[in-house]
């Protein structure tokens, strides 16, 4: 009588006794910085965390760059392939890179995604998340994102307790005051009217915003691509990015969760 797990190979891989999901040891394989074995042991558990959750799919690029350098940090984590076909990262200089994150100069330092929103998200399906480690109070100071001409189609973070910004396809600004900058921020829009700020999984904002069609512009990291215009550079730190399509309210707080579980784990989590 032939016993089965229900496994597949695409499911988990055996190297050397060790059992990983096959996305997360394709991640393991290119980025050989990864050695530790509890440190693997947490990020395949994020991984697994993730497909838990339903909220893996979602995702069109994660990036974890806290592995102090820019060929360790460049991978795409959900398609660790270096191409710019699969979102790798391509670092300008005036980058900090450290094992808490990386942290741009403020002034001229910009990291290109090569993602294109209109490729990867829809009008009325997107978001962004991003763990911060910095406590910023400056406005204008762009975490990722973009825009297209006459600043239709804003896709972008600007976390600031002074007016911070999540606009989601939309031509006018959603902003909202008094928000920290600090741990887990998310952005979502899952409707035609509506856009939804939440801190560390918590719903934080709500903004009435009538969507409009997504731009074409790249995404950069750092900065805002202002239509091929590069500005609102960013001075703060960063440990996780990721671009995704519109989360509910448990599907936030469970991302949350799964990133706080992992930045705890690397004794990054503020």
């Amino acid at each position: 009588m032939k016993l089965s797990l229900g496994l597949t190979p695409r499911d988990y891989q055996v190297l050397g006794g060790a059992s990983y999901d096959a996305d997360a040891q394709a991640y393991f394989t290119a980025n050989t910085s990864i050695t530790s074995a509890t440190d693997k042991t947490a990020i395949n558990n994020f991984y697994l965390g993730l497909k838990t959750d339903g909220i893996y799919t979602k995702m069109k690029a994660m990036y974890l760059p806290i592995w102090s350098s820019s060929a360790s940090n460049k991978w795409n984590i959900l398609n660790p392939v270096d191409s710019n076909a699969a979102f790798r990262l391509v670092f300008s200089t005036g980058w900090t890179q450290a094992n808490t994150g990386i942290k741009g100069n403020g002034t001229s330092a910009y990291i290109d995604t090569f993602i294109l929103p209109s490729s990867v998200i829809t009008q009325n399906s997107a978001g962004l998340t991003i763990y911060c480690r910095t406590a910023a109070t400056v406005s204008a100071k762009t975490d990722i994102g973009s825009q297209a001409a006459s600043n239709t189609g804003r896709f972008y973070l600007q976390a600031s307790t002074s007016s911070y910004s999540y606009p989601i396809n939309v031509t006018t600004l959603s902003t909202v005051n008094s928000i920290s900058s600090q741990g887990v921020n998310t952005s979502s829009r899952i409707s035609s009217t509506t856009t939804k700020l939440y801190k560390n999984g918590v719903q934080a904002s709500t903004q009435s915003s009538t969507s409009v069609s997504v731009n074409s512009v790249k995404m950069y990291i750092g900065a805002l691509n202002n239509n091929g215009t590069t500005s609102t550079y960013s001075d703060k730190e960063y440990s996780l990015l990721a671009v995704h399509t519109g989360l509910t309210d448990s599907e936030a707080a469970n991302l949350s969760s799964r990133i706080i579980t992992l930045m705890t784990h690397f004794g990054i989590n503020v």
